[in-house]
């Protein structure tokens, strides 16, 4: 994805939002309940846990201890929404770059797969854009040495790579029921590929600011 294609999808989305700005969260049903609650998350997370006989053999055992780190360096973006810290309003929710339309000329059409849109922060949305377009590899990369934040495609937050890898090691844990898998350790692949994202933008924090 060139660094032109991204800006056209990042302003899509930004058209998006600005256009839906005045419209009314509460006109809108939930889709998908709980969709990026953290605490939903870890619940579900403890609960494929508690169904591990030897979590120290676990051939996810690092990733299930980074759980509990990342999540109090998250609980800060999670409380925006859980404690109404910021406005309510319409997004997207699933904010991926291949959930814009280009046209031949790369530039942006319109955004698509509107099943998630339902209401939100802002945060959620701009958190997927880094997700999918600022890591310097592939999502399902396993060789993590190639995973890294590209600081010059970085326009937000870190809580939404987090999230998709929690989900992505719960569903390996559980016997890899929900997200399609072209091999055993797919998920556990994914997971690490986030997690190694997340901590990448944790580390860079400062300078970022």
């Amino acid at each position: 994805i060139s660094d032109e294609q991204i800006f056209e999808g990042a302003k899509s989305y930004g058209f998006f939002l600005r256009a839906l700005y005045d419209f009314s969260p509460s006109d809108l049903s939930v889709t998908l309940a709980d969709f990026h609650n953290l605490d939903y998350r870890i619940r579900n997370f403890k609960e494929a846990k508690a169904k591990i006989k030897n979590v120290k053999s676990h051939s996810a055992a690092d990733q299930i201890a980074m759980v509990t780190l990342l999540t109090q360096q998250l609980l800060p973006v999670w409380n925006l929404d859980a404690l109404s810290l910021v406005r309510k309003r319409v997004t997207h929710n699933d904010a991926k770059f291949n959930n814009v339309l280009l046209n031949q000329l790369n530039k942006g059409c319109c955004v698509i797969d509107l099943d998630t849109v339902m209401p939100g922060i802002v945060h959620y949305d701009f958190g997927d854009g880094i997700r999918s377009t600022a890591c310097t590899a592939a999502e399902d990369e396993s060789d993590l040495q190639w995973v890294s934040l590209d600081r010059n495609r970085f326009f937000a937050f870190n809580y939404m790579a987090f999230i998709m890898g929690l989900r992505f090691l719960t569903d390996y844990m559980e016997g890899n029921t929900y997200y399609k898998i072209d091999h055993p350790n797919h998920n556990l692949d994914r997971c690490k590929n986030q997690f190694k994202l997340s901590q990448d933008i944790l580390h860079q924090l400062n300078d970022l600011k």
